[in-house]
């Protein structure tokens, strides 16, 4: 009996790998987990130099802000007694409503006059403290304003003269002045940025001082309370001896 040639039924195709049916990150896959390290979060810090001056800034803002509420506040109060002067409310009801609708205009004029007030003097000691650290940052590159025993006296108090000169010289723009006026407040801004720089140094100058006071007094304690130390350790070896001899 002869065997037929005919070609018999398709063996089944072999079922794909798991790898290419599971999707990508599943635990079914089988390939080994990535091995570098999940990259850290982005940190915001605020540059070194910066950080000496922030509550000078901070400080400023809040003031600026304060002394714009106080004026804002008064002058919202004025114009709105005097844009409802020719009538007077005469109920009870109408004082009421008088008084609460003056109260949200006082509020909301202070507001106003305080964030314009915080932005103009906050701006005037950004403008301060770019002017002293570019400054410091340009004499210290030149390696200008140390003595001897590396005291930086004249170095804060040019700081200072520069950074009071640039403020004077950046409102007096602002405000165009006009040439003896702006000249004059050049003079004015040097003259009370070297006081203060001046001002800084005395200060620095006089905390050094007394941290020299204070390691001077430590040091003699430390001596003193060793010198006692060794007396008693030799009143006692005597005392011993004495002992010992009795």
């Amino acid at each position: 009996m002869w065997l037929s040639s005919a070609p018999g039924p398709a063996s089944p195709a072999p079922p794909p790998p798991i790898d290419d049916l599971a999707p990508r990150g599943s635990p079914l896959t089988s390939s080994p987990p990535s091995s570098t390290p999940p990259s850290a979060p982005r940190q915001i810090r605020i540059p070194s130099p910066l950080l000496p001056s922030l509550p000078l800034l901070l400080s400023s803002t809040l003031l600026g802000f304060s002394l714009g509420a106080i004026r804002g506040s008064r002058r919202a109060s004025l114009r709105f007694l005097a844009e409802n002067a020719h009538r007077p409310p005469t109920t009870v009801q109408g004082w009421y409503f008088y008084t609460k609708t003056k109260n949200y205009r006082v509020i909301l004029g202070a507001f106003r006059e305080g964030v314009k007030w915080a932005g103009k003097v906050g701006g005037c000691a950004v403008v301060w403290v770019a002017g002293e650290r570019g400054c410091e940052g340009v004499r210290r590159r030149a390696g200008w304003g140390w003595d001897e025993e590396g005291w930086e006296g004249r170095g804060k108090t040019a700081d200072g003269l520069v950074a009071g000169a640039t403020l004077a010289g950046v409102v007096g723009a602002w405000n165009r002045f006009p040439p003896p006026l702006f000249a004059r407040a050049l003079a004015l801004g040097a003259l009370g940025g070297a006081a203060t720089g001046f001002m800084t140094v005395w200060k620095d100058e006089l905390g050094r001082q007394i941290k020299e006071v204070e390691e001077r007094k430590k040091e003699e304690e430390a001596r003193t309370g060793k010198a006692e130390a060794e007396a008693e350790a030799v009143g006692g070896e005597a005392q011993a001896q004495a002992h010992a001899a009795a």
